[in-house]
């Protein structure tokens, strides 16, 4: 081999060429921006929240999974979902969607970015707020400014109060035990929830796709 003979050099035999490495690197970045943007919308627009038990049945079920707008306004009829960690006594565990290797990849990464559903989240019908007049239980009822509201279980304790301004006070749709403000109406606060702390209005219901005892997808 003579000084003008050019070896195989080992080096570049090995290197990764180009175009792959731009092929990656572009699909890293649009996977990043695709993330970024889902907790973005899940922070200021909507996000999916899993339906834990029956106390807003029939309207919706357990294991049903349902879209929260967070512009929406929660109003007096409408269903809301709320974050009631700093509010009940013995809250329930979070059922915010996080299930999933997707559900998981978009709770983490918006923890980190301080977007948070709550530790602890529960769902029902505003049927009282700031200013209403709220008692039980005469006739087994829950009677809000003297009009009847819901049935209340039987054995709960009679209460009389006005609901603080800027909170809200919500009832699951049958009569059972379940998690809302009437379950927790013996502590302080009466189980009244401060409206900074309700992360949506229930829009529709997306899962499952069709049931025999209710058409409705999307809520009044």
């Amino acid at each position: 081999m003579t000084m003008t003979d050019h070896a195989p050099d080992p080096v570049g035999t090995l290197a990764v060429p180009t175009g792959s490495r731009a092929w990656w690197t572009r699909w890293w970045a649009l996977a990043l921006v695709a993330l970024l943007l889902a907790v973005g919308v899940r922070a200021t627009l909507v996000e999916s929240w899993f339906v834990p038990d029956d106390t807003m049945a029939p309207t919706l079920r357990a294991g049903d999974r349902v879209l929260v707008g967070k512009l929406a306004t929660p109003a007096l009829g409408r269903v809301v979902v709320a974050d009631v960690s700093a509010t009940f006594a013995s809250s329930p565990r979070s059922t915010s969607a996080g299930s999933g290797l997707l559900g998981r990849v978009l709770t983490s990464v918006a923890g980190a970015l301080g977007v948070s559903s709550g530790e602890a989240s529960v769902v029902g019908r505003v049927v009282a707020q700031g200013g209403d007049a709220v008692r039980c239980c005469d006739e087994g009822y829950v009677w809000v400014e003297g009009d009847r509201r819901g049935r209340a279980p039987e054995g709960t304790r009679a209460f009389d109060f006005v609901v603080p301004e800027h909170a809200l006070w919500i009832l699951g749709d049958r009569a059972a035990p379940g998690r809302d403000s009437l379950a927790h109406a013996d502590e302080p606060g009466h189980g009244a929830i401060p409206t900074q702390d309700v992360i949506g209005v229930v829009l529709a219901r997306f899962w499952p796709l069709t049931r025999h005892d209710t058409d409705r997808v999307w809520l009044p």
